[in-house]
């Protein structure tokens, strides 16, 4: 995983952005981790997802500082990747995007990312028969206002069954 600056900047709903390129690959045999069968990870080998983009971030909106510390603190205490451990899914290279992404310091206003399929393999040839996948993601708006405590309360009667 790779977030580079480009240099290049443009105003985005009134709000200066600049521009991070991305690319990131993940082997697919790899995803599921325990939850998913042999068999299902054999039909995976050497299938590798691939994803590129951009990214514009601005430092200017409500909250981007909040927002900025945040994120250095998630990825300082590891918290993505022991959440997806909890969960029991295996994303390789996702800890790798989230310390390539510690470089880019504003609010993502605006994502366009290009995601394929490469290897060999009959999955590989299945895949390639959807075509590229083209991701668009748009902030709209941003709130700075105050979360109400009620939020995060724990409902009555909640229990941890094991």
């Amino acid at each position: 995983a790779t977030v580079t600056p480009t240099g290049k900047s443009q105003t985005i709903d009134g709000m200066k952005c600049d521009e991070y390129a991305f690319t990131m690959s993940m082997d697919m045999s790899q995803i599921g981790g325990a939850q998913m069968p042999p068999e299902a990870a054999a039909m995976m080998k050497d299938v590798k997802m691939v994803m590129k983009g951009s990214i514009w971030v601005t430092r200017d909106a409500p909250g981007a500082s909040e927002y900025v510390a945040y994120q250095k603190a998630v990825s300082a205490a590891d918290l993505a990747n022991a959440a997806m451990g909890a969960s029991g899914l295996n994303m390789p290279g996702m800890d790798k995007m989230m310390k390539a992404m510690q470089g880019v310091n504003g609010l993502q206003v605006l994502t366009e990312m290009d995601m394929t399929v490469e290897g060999t393999g009959q999955m590989v040839e299945v895949m390639r028969q959807m075509g590229a996948m083209r991701i668009t993601t748009k902030v709209v708006s941003v709130k700075t206002d105050a979360i109400n405590d009620d939020v995060f309360k724990v409902p009555d009667g909640y229990q941890i069954i094991k």
